[in-house]
């Protein structure tokens, strides 16, 4: 009879094991000023974005994106916002069917409501092949990330206040699709595309992020930074895309 406890005990937790995350979320936050101007930066463009008559379709993949990043933002900021990572989520939905997405943009900076953000199924939002867009040129939709980063990957010393402004809003942003990598991890392994790959370098690029985070508030190493967090890129599309 005690072996027959013992042996339902065993398969209960392994069931309640199966039925828990297996991975935890990466940790990191980003500063409440930094927050603001990255919300700020990619709201203008949003409305302008939905402003137009027509929405073509590299437009709205990338307003899609950049609501996609707002979420992150509010969820990984340090005032967490949760009322404001719900109204980024329901403005992509909104995008898709035309209906109501102005009014959702326009909302954004205002939605107030804090809380401790839970954890959000981000990869049910959008195609991780729109999100990774965001490394490509302005011209295909992207953010010019990738372009970004290789030109700090030629700078020597500190950076000026402006351009250091700039510098970390690239690496914040990179920093929160690291995050949102996290998300996507792939449903099976196939051959060398297999969940523990995809985690590693989920944490190696969050990981990376952070440094250049820190290179770019110290003044020190910048170039190693971005060229190490590029070799992670680099190495994540040599077995992923």
């Amino acid at each position: 009879m005690r072996t027959r406890h013992v042996t339902l005990t065993a398969v209960a937790l392994l069931i309640v094991a199966a039925l828990l995350p297996a991975k935890e979320e990466p940790a990191g936050s980003i500063p409440s000023a930094m927050v603001d101007k990255l919300i700020d930066q990619d709201v203008a463009f949003i409305q302008k974005t939905l402003a137009k008559a027509k929405l073509i379709e590299k437009n709205a993949r990338k307003a899609k994106a950049a609501a996609l990043l707002i979420a992150v933002y509010s969820q990984i900021g340090q005032e967490k916002n949760a009322a404001r990572r719900d109204t980024a989520l329901k403005l992509i939905a909104a995008i898709d069917t035309g209906k109501g997405h102005k009014d959702l943009a326009d909302t954004l900076r205002k939605t107030k409501g804090g809380g401790e953000a839970g954890p959000v199924a981000f990869n049910k939002h959008l195609k991780l092949e729109y999100l990774m867009r965001a490394f490509s040129s302005t011209q295909v939709g992207g953010f010019g990330l990738e372009k970004d980063l290789e030109a700090l990957g030629e700078i020597k010393g500190e950076l000026p206040g402006a351009e250091k402004d700039k510098a970390l809003v690239v690496a914040y942003k990179t920093l929160a699709i690291a995050y949102l990598t996290h998300s996507y991890l792939p449903e099976q392994d196939e051959g060398a595309k297999t969940k523990k790959a995809w985690l590693e370098l989920s944490k190696q690029m969050h990981k990376n992020s952070l440094n250049l985070v820190q290179a770019i508030n110290s003044g020190k190493g910048i170039s190693a930074a971005s060229d190490k967090l590029a070799t992670t890129c680099t190495k994540c599309h040599d077995v992923f895309r």
